[in-house]
């Protein structure tokens, strides 16, 4: 548990921070709609919005130690990657797929929630005595890989493992984070440079994600007075589909 001090100020519970992750995805994902990505207000919401991966990243690892049944973890998190495919699909594009080409190409250009899932997998193979080193490096290089069909690539795999493997160490967690997030953070201001396309202050704007660590750090270890597990798996593809619809309704 990060946070211990004995204060007035008792942290923040996992609903806290959970609710806190859902409003900065909430305004990133208005901003990428509504908002042009070089003006003031478009690069301020996009740098709040990366708080959003690692905190979700954090819980997922979370629940990993806290579910009392991991296939039925899995399974939930398979079936919101499956329905998120389509609300993902019709937030970029304003329709849903119209041919079963769009529809195959929709499920190699997917949600983050797959990598979310493939990061739960790869936590589960770390931990299995039935798998010896080799195989574990094998099968969590898979689930990377597999990563790359989603939104983030392979980084929620690597950092819900991490967060996983240095669980009660936040200065460890910490550390792992912030090193294997410098290449997201400088990857694309490199890429847009050598390539022309423009928008460098984009890695600016990656460099939002270490503003989820204090957050974290104040995690008390607590779920929060009431039970809103099912709001965080319905919000995602939710938010997406309305956003798309009021975007749809303006360009009318």
């Amino acid at each position: 548990m990060p946070y211990v001090k004995n204060t007035k100020f008792q942290g923040f519970t996992a609903n806290n921070l959970k609710l806190l992750a859902m409003t900065t995805m909430l305004i990133d994902h208005v901003a990428w709609k509504f908002l042009p990505f070089a003006s003031a207000g478009g690069l301020a919401a996009h740098l709040i919005g990366r708080i959003t991966i690692p905190v979700f990243c954090y819980f997922a690892a979370e629940g990993y130690f806290h579910t009392r049944s991991f296939k039925k973890y899995i399974c939930r998190m398979l079936l919101f990657a499956f329905i998120s495919n389509f609300a993902f699909y019709f937030y970029a594009n304003g329709r849903l797929q119209q041919s079963a080409l769009e529809l195959a190409n929709s499920f190699v250009n997917t949600s983050v929630i797959l990598p979310l899932t493939l990061g739960l997998v790869a936590l589960r193979v770390y931990y299995h005595e039935n798998f010896n080193t080799s195989s574990k490096a094998v099968l969590i290089t898979l689930c990377a890989a597999g990563g790359f069909f989603g939104d983030w690539f392979f980084f929620p795999v690597i950092w819900i493992l991490g967060f996983g493997i240095f669980r009660g160490h936040f200065k460890k967690q910490a550390a792992y984070f912030i090193l294997t997030g410098l290449p997201i953070m400088v990857f694309e201001s490199f890429y847009r440079y050598f390539y022309g396309i423009g928008d460098e202050l984009w890695a600016l704007n990656q460099f939002g994600i270490i503003l989820a660590l204090p957050l974290l750090y104040f995690y008390n270890g607590k779920l929060g007075k009431y039970k809103l597990k099912w709001l965080f798996y319905v919000f995602y593809p939710a938010h997406l589909v309305v956003l798309a619809l009021i975007n749809n309704f303006i360009k009318l």
